[in-house]
């Protein structure tokens, strides 16, 4: 994706992954709303907080609770 080598990997029964990854959506979604103008912010908010907060989940988030779950386990 993009030129970046991502592995691919399971997320099942993984729950913090994504309470952590809401977490990121609503902080970055906040911060986009004061950003954006507000004729643009019905269409532009939603689709960039899905796209930045994807993208810091497979790359950030994913990685890190699978290496720490393999380390737990």
């Amino acid at each position: 994706m993009f030129g970046l080598h991502i592995n691919q990997l399971g997320y099942p029964g993984q729950v913090l992954p994504m309470l952590v990854a809401a977490y990121i959506l609503a902080a970055i979604e906040k911060s986009l709303c004061k950003v954006i103008p507000t004729v643009l912010d019905n269409l532009l908010t939603p689709l960039l907080s899905i796209f930045i907060t994807a993208f810091i989940t497979f790359l950030f988030v994913g990685a890190y609770y699978t290496t720490t779950r393999i380390l737990v386990i």
